[in-house]
């Protein structure tokens, strides 16, 4: 992006977030959006990070760093998601947990869990998986079908 488009959209973010701070009411998730919107109109993310982005959006927790240790279900459900998605690209289970800052048992454990999920149809699996039809695409589905 040239300099001046970059200023441009700094100066757009500028804007953007003295309205946010002089408005009534203000939730952290809009400061947040409009910062995500930012980078990612500034820095072109990789296909890797637009994927996370959707697959983040689809869980409802597009905030949280998924690396985190949390084991909330929605991110934990993301990182698995994430773990078949790096493993269509035949890494190894331990170049797919540095991202993640786990172990490869862990994503080793991530992956069997999702598949016992996904077969079984668990509601709440499903549920995050309708309001995305084509998150899964050919290459995920038969590593969960293997």
């Amino acid at each position: 992006m040239k300099k001046e488009q970059l200023k441009k959209k700094k100066e757009q973010l500028k804007e953007k977030i003295n309205y946010l701070l002089n408005a009534e009411f203000i939730s952290e998730k809009s400061i947040v959006e409009c910062v995500r919107d930012y980078k990612y109109e500034c820095e072109q993310p990789s296909i890797d990070q637009l994927y996370e982005m959707r697959v983040k959006d689809m869980m409802n927790i597009s905030d949280v760093n998924l690396a985190c240790k949390s084991q909330k279900p929605e991110i934990a459900t993301a990182r698995w998601i994430m773990y078949i998605y790096y493993k269509t690209f035949d890494l190894s289970l331990t170049s797919i947990a540095n991202k993640f800052n786990q172990n490869h048992a862990t994503v080793s454990y991530g992956i069997r869990k999702f598949k016992e999920f996904y077969k079984v149809g668990d509601k709440n699996l499903m549920y995050y998986l309708n309001r995305d039809k084509n998150i899964l695409n050919d290459s995920m589905m038969k590593i969960i079908n293997s």
